[in-house]
């Protein structure tokens, strides 16, 4: 299964009055939010203009916020992202020599940037080789 459905956690739920109904009619209130790779697609009605708009945005990363405002969705997404601290085991195989496995294990942290290019680095300790090694990678995704 490739897509699964996901339950609220919690729903809140406050009374309004009719003053707010009126407000919101100027807004334009989401009634779908798509996230497809960086593509954000947004569909929404605005009750004053009886209008359905489908807003498209490109480049939007994982972490974003969308706001509904008078006749227009506001969406501004984070650029640059903490990778936190995460523990790595990393296995190698040789193709040509027919020496058994070298592994390593260990912590890397790094940065990202609209998780098109991540930079990471990190000690690895190698029990095959009794040493610790300093690991840095760069990784770019198109």
């Amino acid at each position: 299964m490739l897509f699964s459905e996901s339950e609220p956690e919690k729903i809140y739920y406050r009374k309004i009055d009719t003053i707010f109904i009126e407000k919101i009619k100027e807004l334009d209130l989401m009634l779908q939010v798509k996230k497809e790779n960086k593509k954000l697609i947004i569909k929404a009605v605005n009750q004053n203009g009886k209008v359905l708009k489908e807003y498209v945005y490109d480049d939007v990363s994982n972490n974003f916020t969308a706001v509904s405002q008078k006749e227009n969705i506001f969406v501004k997404s984070r650029n640059f992202y903490w990778n936190r601290i995460n523990p790595i085991f990393n296995v190698q195989w040789s193709m040509f020599n027919k020496s058994k496995p070298d592994y390593n294990f260990g912590l890397e942290t790094g940065i990202n940037y609209k998780e098109k290019i991540e930079i990471n680095s990190g000690i690895m300790y190698s029990p095959t080789k009794k040493d610790l090694l300093l690991n840095t990678n760069l990784k770019i995704n198109f």
